[in-house]
């Protein structure tokens, strides 16, 4: 699948994508039809990428839950993040959601580009109703993107020092 904003290219992950991110960067790179950073995966996404890759591997069909965002740029299209949906489906319709760039990429508005397509994309395909998001008090850049993507706060996290927000 692949979801369009005026910048970014969003496609949804498979288990040839997860294969090829893990053991053939340059393959990677061909199938996603952009140029992957050596910074590949932004830190924050590092130690989650196998537990994510076991999904899309295991559940083929569900794969609306893993997203990589291409930015298209004036020198070609560069992959830029990602963004997972975890929890979903099932009786509660409760996603939640969380989304990392690589720094290069940052403070650029393609963020929230990213959480606010992808949010109302998977509400309309996905059969969830709420997409949740935490993200630690001290991460203001992170919690203005959920902000400017239509979240609010309402509470305190299951994790130390972080607020929970709803879409």
């Amino acid at each position: 699948m692949i979801v369009r904003t005026p910048r970014l290219e969003l496609r949804s992950g498979s288990a040839q994508l997860a294969d090829a991110d893990e053991n053939d960067k340059a393959r990677f790179g061909e199938l996603l039809h952009a140029h992957v950073p050596p910074e590949w995966p932004p830190e924050s996404l590092r130690k989650h990428l196998p537990r994510y890759y076991d999904i899309v591997r295991l559940w083929p069909a569900s794969g609306w839950r893993f997203w990589y965002a291409i930015a298209r740029e004036s020198s070609g299209n560069v992959l830029c993040g990602a963004m997972t949906f975890i929890n979903p489906v099932g009786i509660s319709g409760i996603a939640e959601t969380g989304y990392s760039l690589l720094p290069e990429c940052q403070g650029r508005g393609l963020g929230t580009e990213m959480v606010m397509r992808l949010t109302a994309w998977v509400k309309r395909h996905g059969h969830v109703r709420v997409v949740l998001a935490q993200v630690h008090k001290r991460n203001t850049a992170s919690s203005r993107v959920l902000e400017k993507a239509g979240f609010q706060i309402i509470g305190r996290g299951s994790r130390p020092g972080a607020l929970l927000y709803c879409h």
